[in-house]
């Protein structure tokens, strides 16, 4: 079971299993100096029938406006929901293989086209708004993640399929997807070969360039592609050194605030941050019980940083408030809390495994880290204590 995120401005949806999980975005019960709204209890809405088996799982939830999802699962089926006063009701089916395993779900900016992706290589692209109309299809290598931009200021409609060596292009037209890839966008030189994991363009507030494309890849490295230029190689790479000495993929990424990325590791909710204008001088953090589990989504929101691991949602604060009563997460919304958890302690060097021992802290108040630059020994820090 491989959980889904997707965060807007409204709220935070989760996808486990055979269940949709929406967490509405409250004010905060408190007066804070922090921007942004808390989240508030999860409502659960349960997709699949009992008797299904994990081949039912949701693998994807996309908005796509009007207070409807897409919800994309395993066995091929297709979906789209309305959101209606707490309640999830099915409006349309669409025509989709079954059994065809699908891999990713992707939807264009204002909702109105989405493709699908299967583990056979077959891709297909929907009009979101006409159910009763089959899909545009064609075969391509197998993709590990997907991308549709509909509305970017700089660059034509197209589909972003991350396969094994490269990012494909793929135009969209009027009358359909190309099948043949405009552009194709290179990761570790030849003849080296990773897969994209996840890959993402800048929000439209964002002060990054919305041509820069940032991708998280199998073989540890998130990696910057400019896509004003010709170049299929990237003018960027980051990575955690201790992750890449591990051989650990990096499964997703993110933009975060005006100069900083993100990207999420497959070992122990490992979150790793990087300062784009100095690209060794990143740090990573071990999110709340978050052993064990790779950190499989991630959404930049200003100052947080919402993820989801094997276990559980989680949020990172870098606005404040973090540290104010119920101004980030209300009580009702929150995980069981813990007084003794496992945290880490030390990793036992270049290839080794990490030490954890259980410490005498709440869980989600402090979160341990360590800086890239301490390349002679790790040494851990706690978010919230003094230095």
């Amino acid at each position: 079971m491989i959980p889904t995120l997707s965060v807007t401005s409204e709220r935070m949806i989760l996808g486990v299993g055979g269940k949709v999980i929406i967490h509405p975005f409250v004010d905060p019960p408190y007066s804070t100096n922090a921007s942004g709204k808390a989240i508030g209890r999860g409502i659960e809405h349960m997709i699949t029938k009992r008797a299904d088996s994990s081949r039912a799982d949701v693998i994807g939830v996309a908005e796509l406006g009007n207070n409807e999802l897409a919800v994309a699962q395993y066995d091929g089926t297709l979906q789209r929901f309305k959101v209606d006063r707490g309640a999830l009701r099915s409006t349309a089916h669409y025509h989709h293989p079954r059994n065809s395993y699908v891999q990713t779900l992707a939807v264009g900016d204002e909702g109105e086209v989405m493709a699908t992706t299967t583990n056979s290589g077959l891709i297909s692209v929907f009009k979101t708004r006409s159910p009763w109309i089959p899909a545009e299809t064609f075969e391509r290598d197998k993709a590990w993640s997907s991308m549709i931009r509909t509305r970017h200021p700089h660059l034509a409609p197209a589909l972003y399929l991350g396969i094994s060596g490269g990012i494909n292009i793929h135009p969209l037209l009027p009358t359909g997807p190309e099948a043949e890839p405009l552009r194709t966008l290179r990761g570790p030189d030849l003849p080296l070969s990773s897969a994209a994991y996840g890959m993402t363009f800048p929000p439209a507030t964002s002060a990054h360039h919305p041509s820069l494309l940032l991708s998280s890849w199998f073989d540890s490295e998130y990696r910057m592609h400019d896509l004003r230029t010709a170049s299929e190689r990237p003018v960027a790479s980051f990575h955690d050194v201790f992750q890449w000495a591990d051989g650990s993929a990096a499964y997703c990424t993110t933009f975060l605030a005006e100069h900083h990325i993100a990207g999420g590791g497959a070992r122990h909710g490992t979150v790793s941050l990087f300062d784009i204008r100095q690209p060794k001088a990143g740090w990573s953090v071990f999110s709340p019980g978050g052993k064990g589990s790779p950190v499989y989504a991630l959404k930049g929101e200003g100052g947080r940083l919402w993820g989801v691991t094997e276990k559980r949602a989680f949020v990172l604060a870098f606005d404040g408030s973090g540290t104010m009563p119920d101004g980030l997460v209300l009580p009702q919304a929150r995980a069981p809390r813990q007084k003794t958890v496992e945290r880490p302690t030390r990793w036992g060097g270049r290839g080794r495994k990490w030490g954890w021992t259980p410490r005498d802290a709440e869980q989600g108040d402090v979160t341990s880290g360590y800086d890239h630059r301490e390349t002679t020994g790790v040494k851990l820090f706690d978010s919230l204590v003094p230095a």
